[in-house]
């Protein structure tokens, strides 16, 4: 019996201790846990110190670009490149279709004589009568001269000089995404009714190319002052190449599609090249309308997680449109802007020169058919396609990994770019004739590589001196570009008379000078640095602190007398430099001076003061 209840305490005393020890310890953590529930719904400013980087990091960090919306925008402003370019450089490959050429040169050759034919090898002669030409493909009915062809030419970049300003301060200050919408609806208008105007009158189709350019000079503007709102400054070259990627592709497949299109009786042949562009940019403006927006901030399909990322690393840019006056001498005396704008001049020469005439040229001196001359002509844009793709990436890459500063990379893109177009122009210009198409056509790929390294180059520099005034910026160098496309048809119907060799090889030493030109002011003045300027807030400072330094001594004297209650006691300040300081210590000096005179004076006109003062002495 004692056993049991010897048993039976011990049990009860075990009990009472597990009841203890297990009730202490449950409730400590039941505790713990909901400590660490509430903790995980903390935000994480108030987290400990080791998880804050790591959740700061996922709150603050984009998806990867090629994961993200802002390539769906890229994509997009790569299509309304496609859309413009190739409305517009279509021309060049439907006026070998369009123009009879062998009705031209009959009447040519009636007005000149045997001695002023051009000197051509026999091995690249052609025989030019009607039925050759056919078989070539070449079997237009519009009898314009090469002057009225290099007109027709000129004419859209004559209408975009008159939007090109507006266009970027527009840009600037209302809604891209809209620019950019009644810039291709323009350019789709004028295409679709382009046969039409065509074949009913030489003046009124060199009219209508004149009002598409009103688009033209609306296009760049409206891209570069979206872009600089969607893109932060690591990822503008990369964005640059993928937008103006358009430009290639839509050179390139023009060349290849038009040249088929222009062999068919397909609506007409040449006509359908137009009736199909419109087409397309008519596609192009429904999917603008419902996918892209102004900034990322009116986005409704961009995510939360990005949009924060791009609030950080763009800042105000992307939050709203800028309405502070702008800096126009400082952008007009700003070497960086200069250098921009040469480089953008030989750039935009050199293309619209190869876009516009380098079927003519193969047409010309290569002797090729239409067929060929279609391939020919896609395969330097193509390569310029990739080119600049490739450089874009891997001059971001080369900033991100901080190998290169922005202006170091930049400056190395174009100045390299800017050699391979020269010197491939001039061997162009020396070497190739018609037995070699090879060469010429590896030249032109060559040069089209340079041309690819503008992407990282100027154009980076461009978007980068000012984001808050891009569109203004773009603007202004599309007035240096209009001038150069327009320049260039000029200057080839200038120098093309006749269509022989040596003309050629001028045309392209002309074009290959000019990137020479480009290449070194760029590489003394070039800079992808945001600029002083481009701040008003800080320009106002640093203006106000140059005002002060030049006028310090004035300045700070003014404040001291206007405000002497505000003034610091410097040890170093001379006696004289403080007004009443100084016409203190002067009364001071003068006292001194004169204190045996002045105490004698008191002395002898008081005696009797001073005898209480001498009775009155010390006690």
């Amino acid at each position: 019996m004692k056993s049991n209840e010897k048993k039976d305490k011990d049990k009860e005393r075990t009990e009472m201790i597990l009841r203890v020890h297990v009730g202490s310890i449950i409730p400590r953590r039941i505790s713990q846990d909901r400590s660490s529930a509430k903790e995980s719904e903390l935000p994480s400013t108030i987290l400990n110190d080791k998880q804050k980087p790591s959740t700061l990091e996922k709150e603050e960090s984009s998806p990867r670009f090629y994961k993200s919306y802002r390539l769906v925008v890229g994509l997009m402003l790569a299509g309304a490149f496609f859309c413009s370019t190739s409305m517009r450089a279509d021309l060049g490959m439907a006026m070998v279709c369009m123009v009879n050429s062998t009705a031209y040169t009959t009447l040519a050759q009636g007005n000149h004589s045997s001695a002023s034919k051009p000197s051509i090898p026999n091995s690249c002669q052609r025989d030019e009568n009607p039925e050759s030409m056919i078989n070539a493909g070449y079997n237009g009915h519009l009898l314009w001269s090469p002057t009225m062809q290099s007109m027709l030419f000129s004419a859209t970049y004559y209408g975009g000089l008159v939007t090109v300003v507006p266009g970027g301060i527009l840009a600037d200050r209302f809604s891209p995404k809209t620019i950019l919408l009644l810039a291709i609806s323009d350019y789709v208008l004028i295409s679709l009714f382009t046969p039409l105007i065509a074949n009913a009158n030489y003046y009124a189709f060199f009219a209508a190319r004149i009002v598409m350019g009103f688009g033209e000079g609306l296009v760049l503007p409206a891209m570069s002052s979206l872009a600089a709102r969607w893109f932060p400054a690591t990822e503008r070259s990369t964005i640059a190449a993928i937008y103006t990627s358009g430009n290639q592709v839509a050179t390139s497949s023009i060349s290849v599609i038009g040249s088929k299109l222009c062999s068919t009786n397909f609506l007409g042949g040449w006509p359908s090249i137009f009736y199909m562009l419109g087409i397309v940019g008519t596609l192009w403006m429904i999917l603008w309308s419902l996918f892209v927006s102004s900034t990322p901030q009116q986005s409704r399909w961009i995510s939360k997680r990005e949009k924060r990322f791009l609030n950080k690393s763009i800042g105000s840019a992307s939050k709203k449109l800028t309405s502070d006056p702008i800096p126009w001498l400082a952008i007009a005396t700003s070497p960086p802007m200069i250098a921009d704008l040469l480089s953008t001049f030989a750039a935009n020469y050199t293309a619209t020169m190869m876009q516009a005439f380098l079927p003519t040229f193969y047409k010309d001196v290569l002797l090729v058919d239409l067929h060929k001359n279609g391939w020919f002509t896609t395969a330097p844009f193509l390569t310029q396609l990739i080119a600049k793709n490739v450089m874009g990436v891997a001059s971001d890459k080369l900033k991100k990994s901080r190998v290169l500063s922005s202006t170091a990379a930049c400056k190395i893109f174009q100045v390299v770019g800017c050699i391979l177009q020269s010197s491939t122009l001039f061997v162009i210009a020396f070497v190739v004739d018609c037995t070699m198409p090879g060469l010429a056509v590896t030249m032109l790929i060559v040069q089209a590589v340079g041309a690819a390294a503008v992407t990282p180059g100027s154009m980076t520099s461009l978007i980068s001196l000012a984001p808050n005034f891009t569109g203004t910026l773009i603007s202004l160098s599309m007035i240096a570009g209009q001038i150069a496309n327009i320049a260039a048809p000029n200057i080839v119907a200038l120098i093309k008379r006749k269509g022989s060799p040596e003309e050629w090889s001028t045309i392209f030493l002309v074009a290959g000078a000019m990137n020479v030109l480009a290449g070194i002011v760029f590489l003394i003045f070039g800079s992808a640095d945001e600029q002083p300027w481009a701040n008003r807030k800080a320009f106002v400072e640093d203006s106000s602190q140059m005002k002060v330094s030049k006028n310090s001594k004035k300045d700070a004297l003014r404040r001291k007398y206007q405000h002497p209650e505000q003034s610091m006691q410097n040890p170093d300040e001379q006696p004289w430099a403080n007004r009443k300081a100084f016409v203190e210590d002067s009364s001071q000096m003068k006292v001194s001076k004169n204190s045996k005179k002045d105490a004698l004076r008191r002395k002898y006109q008081h005696p009797e003061q001073s005898m209480q003062n001498r009775a009155c002495g010390p006690h």
